[in-house]
Formats: structure tokens, C-alpha cells, sequence
């Protein structure tokens, strides 16, 4: 990717509903959902941009959290296929960790389905640790969640 990661824009909320509709189908946050997210204090949506030809910016990959006292909960991180495997997730996942930081955060944490080895392997490598199971977690299929933590050092 020669794009880059930005903190996302109203402008955004689109083609990010389309991302998330186009990853999570019918368990897809919708447009309005993300909206009022977005309008939150403690929320922050970072996205991953590329441009087109014509060089008009495009969303090929977003990732939301929100923070309750000094922790960051991770919502979702999403790659638009055809922008996979190009190291978009980390660059999300590595912006968010320092937003978090910065915004006096001690740890941030999210769950992934078991299944998900990428993103297993992408959270070990920027220092998550996995630490327990949520049974039966997910639907479609029902499937498990692991748990992991990221703490921060002082």
C-alpha cells in the first residue's frame, strides 16, 4: 500500500459501513450505528487510505475502538479484501496502539474468533497475549473468541 492511516472523518462513515457490511454481512455495524459511534468522545476510528487512479482517496481498511477510564477496547479492524496480505492491518493496529497511549491508556484489549489466524499471529507480533476464551462468542458459525491484552510500560 503507498497510502497511509489517518484518523477517519464523517466523510468516511460510507465506505466504512461498506467495509463492515462486505466483512461482517448481517452482523455489519450499519451506517447509523457507526455514526453515533463516531459522534462519541470515547470513540476514535483510525482508516487506512489509498488513492485511485484519479487520485481520490479510498478507504481499504479501518479500525475502531473506544476508551473507558485507561483502557482501550478494540470494536473491529477491517482490511478490504483485495487490500489483504500488504500489511494495512498492522499500520492500523500499530496507530491505534499509539492513539491509545496518548491518550492515557494502560492497556488496550479485543477478541477474535479462534478461527482467525492472521489476525491471531498480527496481535502476538505487536504484543498482545492471549488470556482466556469467551465460549460460543460468535455466531455464523458459532464459534469461540480469545481474549487478549495489551499492557503498556510506564
Amino acid at each position: 500500500m503507498n497510502g497511509f492511516v489517518r484518523m477517519a472523518k464523517a466523510t468516511d462513515l460510507e465506505q466504512i459501513a461498506r467495509l463492515e457490511q462486505m466483512a461482517f454481512g448481517k452482523h455489519a455495524w450499519s451506517y447509523e450505528g457507526l455514526y453515533e459511534s463516531f459522534i462519541q468522545y470515547n470513540y476514535r476510528f483510525l482508516v487506512a487510505i489509498d488513492c485511485d487512479k484519479e487520485g481520490q482517496e479510498q478507504v481499504v481498511g479501518y479500525m475502531g475502538m473506544y476508551l473507558v477510564v485507561d483502557e482501550a477496547n478494540v470494536t473491529n479492524i477491517v482490511v478490504n479484501p483485495k487490500h489483504r496480505h500488504q500489511g494495512i492491518g498492522k499500520k492500523l493496529l500499530e496507530a491505534m496502539l499509539l492513539l491509545a497511549k496518548q491518550s492515557n491508556c494502560i492497556a488496550m484489549t479485543l477478541e477474535v474468533r479462534v478461527s482467525n489466524s492472521h489476525a491471531l499471529a498480527l496481535y502476538e507480533k505487536c504484543g498482545f497475549s492471549c488470556v482466556g476464551t469467551r465460549k460460543s462468542f460468535y455466531e455464523d458459525p458459532t464459534e469461540d473468541a480469545m481474549i487478549f491484552w495489551c499492557h503498556f510500560a510506564n
